[in-house]
């Protein structure tokens, strides 16, 4: 009886346990913030911007004075149609201004006619008594230039051989001259031997300097046939040097090949197992000498590898260069025989310090005679530098001579030709400027006179300007325009920020009131709104292909642009940040002995793009929902109660 008691109580403890359990989580899940949920979707982003504009006609533009007056009469009004060619504006006639234009017309065209007569006149001369003269002159000009010419641009002679020759030729002029005077009493005997004695010198300077040259292309030869002759003699040392090396290489080879024969033979006689062992070490070791020979031999044969090969090219090449050096000294088509001599002066002193280096680095010389040799090489160096400077002064003082002797030329030719021909192109040029002013004037005389102005295209008047009775300047606006066509335009201010949002892709609609029809848009252009006090940029629309009339009417625009296809796009409101980035809590089921529960977790992930609703995110591998709204703040860890389960937690 006692133990029915006992398992009653047992029974009814555990059962009010069990309620007590589940009543309690019940009321504890009704205090959980509820929370609403979506899956990872693909997708794309839209961007939307909403305004409003006025509609105009797409072509407006400015009528401008082309001239200053006084406005006589305005024909239009804003909103007035006109056709191309109508009146717009008249202005008064400047009569004074007229007639004072007509009179300078009419003195151009008498100074025309003057100029006409006298450049006829100039032409008309008979030159021919002195065509012969200037004929002659102009042949002595052109080899003067020529001569010219050849000095600056270095294919001249000698220029050394020039200046004597050159000052053969003056000194005999001098003396002409001197005779002439002479004969003719206008100076006495001593200027004229003076000018005699002047003629010899010359003449003497000249063949000492032909005998310097002379001996200069003997020494060049000589100093060439030397160095010639050391190029064979180092080639002749490589060629040999090479021959000797493979000719050694050969009777090494036949040396170690007979001794490999030998071998071979006793290697069969033997029966001794130490002895053939020995043998057989003997004859692979000859064998890796003759392999290691022919190696050694087929370097120096070949042509790529050997380095005397490469060596003897290049004094070959040398050997060819010098003896062209040669022939051109021997024919006389050499540069400057003194400037060569000194290049092969440096030359000769640079090798001989080189050797000098070489022996004193070998303890073979001291340093005495190392300085010596380089104190030789300056010395070279520096003559060579005192010849080109002598060279240079000889060049710009036979130029300036040239130059003397054709401004002299010049000067006896523009008495023949050049006072008459100056006289022609001054007044051409006179004539061209008197047509030009003539041109000039007549253009102001027919727009004077053309006092209205007109409408260019047809179109709609939107404002005037000016008045009657007020004075104009030139370029100042008179009419604003439109173009009647059926294109018309609206535009659209935008923030600096959402600039990046929308390009000329982006799809617009206009909504008209009155008009039931949703009218189609193309974005022309986005430019600064050119407003110093806002920093947005303005956008502006084309309504093309339409037969309502919209110029003057407002609109409701709606600029759309869609994003690229998304694989991952969730709700703006799902979207948290902290300090390290952005993250969104997905929903995680767990199981207990209260039942199923559903915890808040935190996910980092990449923020791709967004519009004013939706973001995209890099693709997770989330298949649990995400988090989007809740009833209180939660964070992650946070146990909720998920609606999109019909209320169940």
């Amino acid at each position: 009886m006692n133990s029915k008691k006992f398992i009653k109580g047992i029974g009814i403890f555990l059962g009010i346990t069990l309620f007590l359990t589940f009543f309690s989580k019940t009321i504890y899940n009704f205090n959980l913030p509820s929370v609403t949920a979506v899956s990872l979707t693909g997708g794309k982003l839209v961007n939307t911007i909403e305004g409003t504009s006025m509609i105009t006609y797409r072509d407006s533009y400015n009528v401008y004075a082309k001239k200053e007056g006084i406005v006589k009469d305005v024909f239009i009004k804003p909103g007035d149609k006109v056709i191309k060619g109508q009146a717009l504006i008249e202005f008064d006639l400047d009569k004074d201004y007229i007639e004072q234009l007509t009179l300078d017309i009419r003195r151009k065209e008498q100074d025309i006619k003057l100029s006409n007569m006298k450049l006829a006149n100039l032409k008309s001369k008979d030159l021919s008594p002195q065509k012969g003269e200037i004929e002659k002159l102009h042949v002595e000009i052109s080899d003067v230039e020529a001569e010219i010419d050849s000095i600056e641009n270095g294919t001249y002679e000698s220029l050394k051989k020039l200046e004597y020759e050159f000052n053969i030729d003056m000194a005999e002029k001098r003396l002409s001259d001197k005779k002439e005077q002479f004969n003719a009493g206008m100076t006495n005997r001593s200027d004229l031997h003076e000018a005699e004695n002047n003629l010899e010198i010359a003449k003497i300077q000249y063949e000492q300097y032909i005998q310097s040259e002379k001996e200069a292309k003997n020494n060049l030869l000589k100093d060439k046939q030397e160095q010639l002759n050391r190029l064979y003699e180092k080639t002749f040392s490589f060629e040999e040097e090479n021959e000797y090396a493979i000719t050694d290489l050969h009777f090494q080879i036949g040396n170690i090949q007979d001794e490999l024969l030998i071998l071979n033979r006793k290697l069969e006689q033997e029966t001794d197992e130490l002895i053939i062992e020995q043998l057989t070490l003997d004859i692979r070791r000859k064998e890796q000498d003759i392999k290691l020979l022919n190696m050694k031999l087929n370097n120096l044969e070949s042509e790529d590898l050997a380095v005397e090969r490469r060596e003897i090219r290049k004094l070959k090449s040398e050997i060819s260069d010098i003896k062209s050096e040669i022939d051109n000294i021997e024919d006389g088509t050499y540069e400057s025989l003194k400037k060569l001599e000194y290049e092969l002066n440096i030359d000769m002193a640079e090798k001989r310090l080189n050797d000098k280096q070489e022996q004193f680095n070998a303890g073979m010389t001291n340093r005495s005679e190392l300085n010596e040799t380089e104190n030789n090489l300056e010395i070279a160096k520096m003559q060579y530098k005192q010849y080109i400077q002598s060279e240079k002064e000889a060049k710009n003082n036979l130029l300036k001579a040239k130059h003397e002797q054709l401004n002299s030329l010049y000067e006896k030719t523009f008495s023949f030709e050049k006072e008459n021909e100056y006289a022609m192109l001054e007044l051409n040029f006179q004539l061209n400027n008197i047509q030009s002013e003539l041109l000039i004037l007549n253009k102001k005389l027919e727009q004077e006179k053309n006092n209205k102005i007109v409408a260019e295209t047809d179109g709609v008047i939107i404002d005037v300007k000016c008045e009657a009775g007020r004075f104009i300047n030139k370029n100042d606006v008179l009419v604003q325009m439109q173009d009647m066509s059926n294109e018309f335009k609206a535009e659209l201010v935008i923030d600096e920020e959402k600039l990046d949002l929308f390009n000329t892709e982006s799809s617009v609609e206009i909504k008209v009131k009155g008009i039931a029809e949703t009218l189609k848009g193309e974005i022309l252009s986005i430019n600064p709104s050119g407003n110093e006090d806002s920093a947005g940029h303005k956008i502006t629309i084309a309504i093309k292909n339409t037969s309502f009339q919209l110029a003057g009417k407002n609109a409701d625009i709606k600029i759309k642009t869609e994003s690229e296809l998304y694989n991952a796009i969730i709700p703006n409101d799902a979207v948290r940040k902290d300090t390290k980035g952005y993250y969104v809590l997905v929903l995680r089921e767990e199981n207990n002995v209260l039942g199923r529960n559903f915890i808040a977790h935190k996910t980092y992930v990449e923020l791709i793009d967004s519009d004013n609703s939706l973001s995209a995110i890099k693709e997770l591998s989330l298949f649990e929902p995400i988090i989007v709204t809740s009833t209180s703040p939660i964070e992650a860890g946070s146990r909720v109660k998920y609606e999109g389960t019909g209320g169940k937690e």
